[in-house]
């Protein structure tokens, strides 16, 4: 289908995401795609010390997040960047994949050389990694 950029749950704001759009295209291609199949992998990369970066909205962090993940809204993340590591391993993830997406291509465009886009996002670490976390 066709690609809307930060196409969320209407009542979480996209504040800040149009800043995103144009660097996002520096790093598309390399962007790494850790396919829904691979979300043991994702829970593996987090056990050996990866950055799981959650880049949902404050309101759905307060539903649910993964154990030991840092939240940074989408919207936030031109202004945050500096705070990670570009040398980290770092997994981005959101809702369904869509959004972390979009922050992991705005982050190889920046130089970060180790990210990670976890396709299906909280909601199939929910199913298959951890049930604890909630769905919504």
């Amino acid at each position: 289908g066709e690609f809307r950029f930060g196409h969320t749950h209407p009542r979480y704001s996209n504040s800040g995401a149009i800043a995103l759009i144009a660097a996002t295209y520096a790093g598309a291609g390399k962007t790494r795609n850790l396919e829904a199949g691979d979300v043991e992998k994702a829970a593996t990369m987090r056990d050996g010390g990866a950055f799981m970066l959650d880049v949902r909205q404050p309101e759905e962090w307060t539903a649910g997040h993964i154990p030991d993940a840092t939240l940074i809204p989408l919207g936030e993340i031109p202004k945050r960047f500096g705070e990670l590591d570009p040398n980290a391993e770092i997994v981005v993830h959101c809702h369904h994949g869509v959004r972390s997406g979009a922050v992991a291509r705005y982050l190889i465009g920046q130089g970060f050389a180790r990210v990670h886009n976890l396709e299906g996002g909280i909601d199939r670490w929910s199913l298959e990694v951890d049930p604890s976390v909630p769905r919504y």
